[in-house]
């Protein structure tokens, strides 16, 4: 069950379900707003598609730093959903941490800023009160790359990271963030980037391609409209999945053939 509150996203969500038969009957798209947790739970429940007898995994990722405390309020909102889940239901969510580089941060909210979208990035202890009356499983909140690390697919290192070497950071630093976090670029070869226009991260990933631009590397980009994160693995079956994937292939096809 996938929510979301733009209209436009909607529309290519349909478009991908739509492309898929394995999504049928199983998958499904809503219209919602997070901020009014009983409409959106009464929408969700009319699909028909979760059993609310059984518990529930409830997945917030990348969403709640776009709801302010100067809005409605995103922990009344949470409890909300909350409340409407058997217990034994789950809870899942990652946020911008206002604990690491406040100055950079407070860049990252202006820019949102003036491009019309309210941002608020928490502590910790701000965050942590997302989860009040909640039991924390371990390891508890912690950096995304800390989370149960151990049952991550060990693929050795990435060739981005090797190419970095030094640069790429210590053991500390998620294979991830490497490339996000190197200040000298300029080594790299040329490189492929495409993210969906609904990509949690596209924002970033956008940043990035311009370093590598602005670094003089040779950036081939491609944003897929309606793409979510991972859309052409999840829905493989849709058209703008097998473009995606063909466009990509063809240019892994060029790279190998020099």
């Amino acid at each position: 069950m996938y929510v979301d509150n733009d209209p436009v996203v909607l529309d290519y969500a349909d478009e991908l379900l739509r492309g898929s038969q394995k999504g049928r009957g199983q998958t499904c798209c809503v219209q919602g707003d997070v901020n009014s947790p009983e409409t959106l739970m009464a929408k969700i429940r009319e699909e028909d598609i979760l059993d609310f007898g059984r518990p529930v995994a409830l997945s917030l990722h990348a969403l709640l730093h776009f709801v302010p405390d100067n809005g409605p309020q995103p922990y009344s909102a949470v409890r909300g959903l909350m409340n409407g889940l058997v217990p034994g239901s789950y809870l899942s969510l990652s946020h911008c941490a206002g604990d690491f580089d406040p100055e950079v941060w407070q860049a990252i909210i202006d820019m949102y800023l003036r491009r019309g979208a309210r941002t608020q990035v928490r502590t910790r202890a701000e965050l942590l009160r997302f989860f009040d009356h909640l039991e924390l499983t371990e390891p508890g909140a912690v950096l995304a790359n800390r989370w149960h690390p151990e049952i991550s697919v060990d693929t050795g290192t990435p060739r981005r990271a090797s190419l970095l070497g030094k640069r790429r950071g210590g053991p500390d630093v998620s294979q991830y963030a490497a490339p996000a976090r190197a200040e000298d670029l300029s080594r790299l070869p040329r490189t492929y980037i495409d993210t969906g226009s609904a990509e949690g991260f596209r924002d970033e990933i956008l940043i990035y391609a311009g370093r590598l631009s602005e670094a003089g590397v040779s950036v081939d980009f491609h944003m897929w409209g309606g793409g979510f994160h991972g859309f052409d693995m999840t829905v493989n079956h849709a058209a703008v999945s097998r473009a995606a994937s063909v466009t990509r292939e063809e240019f892994i096809r060029r790279a190998l053939d020099r």
